[in-house]
């Protein structure tokens, strides 16, 4: 949740929490479905900005040498 894209985490973290406060079980597996999805795009947009900042790095040091 904190290394990745924490807006996304933080949403996810409140969809796990409301499905487990739910008592019906349809709306608990909704809302697990969307935290898991949630976390699935934090992480993807997570890993894209470190692959964008190493490769930006490495430009950057190219071009300065």
């Amino acid at each position: 949740m904190l290394c990745c894209c924490l807006p996304l985490g933080i949403a996810a973290l409140v969809y796990s929490i409301s499905a487990n406060n739910m008592g019906n079980q349809a709306a608990a597996e909704r809302s697990s479905r969307t935290a898991r999805t949630l976390n699935h795009v934090a992480l993807g947009i997570g890993i894209g900005f470190i692959i964008l900042w190493i490769v930006y790095t490495a430009v950057a040091v190219s071009f300065a040498s």
